[in-house]
């Protein structure tokens, strides 16, 4: 008599019949990892990018007041003596970007006539926190208006 041709009875002694709950649960522990892990690099680089965004924008600001200071160095500086002022209270052409300011310090340079130190601090309170960049340059004033 032969035997019936049936799969059901011709299992394997040892082989696997599916996914153990400790597989399921180290699986899932692992794409769990996997997410956050990409989740704080993106997070991390979302910030990364506001934050030189902001700081672009602020040399941008600081060196457009630098070149008219240049321009037209009679209307900011003050022959043979020092001065501070705020961008926002002088007669500047451009415009500060919101949430920003500027406090420049401009002092002689007392070994070189007619030159002129400029320190641009710019300062916001954007973001999560308030935040501030330096800008250092010169000036060289004509003799005819020292």
């Amino acid at each position: 008599m032969k035997l019936s041709s049936c799969n059901c009875c011709r299992h394997k002694m040892g082989a696997p019949d599916g996914f153990a709950l400790i597989e399921v649960v180290v699986s899932l522990f692992l794409v769990y990892l996997i997410v956050g892990l990409l989740l704080n690099v993106v997070t991390a680089g979302m910030a990364g990018l506001s934050s030189s965004q902001r700081q672009t924008i602020a040399w941008a600001y600081g060196s457009s007041l630098l070149e008219e200071m240049k321009a037209h160095p009679e209307r900011f500086v003050i022959p043979g003596g020092t001065s501070t002022f705020n961008s926002r209270d002088a007669v500047f052409g451009t415009v500060p970007p919101e949430g920003m300011t500027a406090e420049l310090e401009v002092q002689p340079m007392s070994n070189v006539p007619g030159v002129y130190r400029v320190t641009v601090h710019i300062f916001a309170d954007q973001g999560e926190s308030p935040w501030e960049e330096y800008l250092l340059g010169f000036i060289r004033m004509s003799p005819e208006l020292l």
